[in-house]
C-alpha cells in the first residue's frame, strides 16, 4: 500500500509535456551543460533531456509503455529516437 501511495504521489509531482519532442541538431543529456554550451548555440537549436527533473513527456512514456519498458534508458532511447539529433 505504501509502495502505489508513493508512485501516486510521485507521478502527480510530475510536469507532463503533451505534445511530442521537436527534431533538434543538439541534445543535451543533462541540464548540467547547457549554460556552458547555450552561448554556441541558438535556443531552437539544442534540446535538453534531463532525467533527473520531474518533466515528462507524454508521447514519449505512452511508446515506453507500449514497449513493456518503463525504464528510464528505455526513456531516453526513445526520447533520442523521437528527436533525431546529430550530436548528442
Amino acid at each position: 500500500m505504501r509502495r502505489l501511495w508513493r508512485l501516486l504521489k510521485s507521478l502527480t509531482r510530475l510536469r507532463w509535456r503533451i505534445l511530442p519532442p521537436r527534431h533538434k541538431p543538439v541534445l543535451l543529456y543533462f541540464v548540467t551543460g547547457a549554460d556552458i554550451i547555450a552561448p554556441y548555440f541558438s535556443p531552437n537549436e539544442f534540446q535538453v533531456l534531463d532525467l533527473r527533473e520531474h518533466e515528462v513527456n507524454l508521447w514519449v512514456a505512452l511508446r515506453c509503455l507500449f514497449d513493456r519498458n518503463l525504464s528510464a534508458q528505455n526513456y531516453a532511447l526513445i526520447y533520442i529516437e523521437i528527436v533525431k539529433p546529430k550530436l548528442v
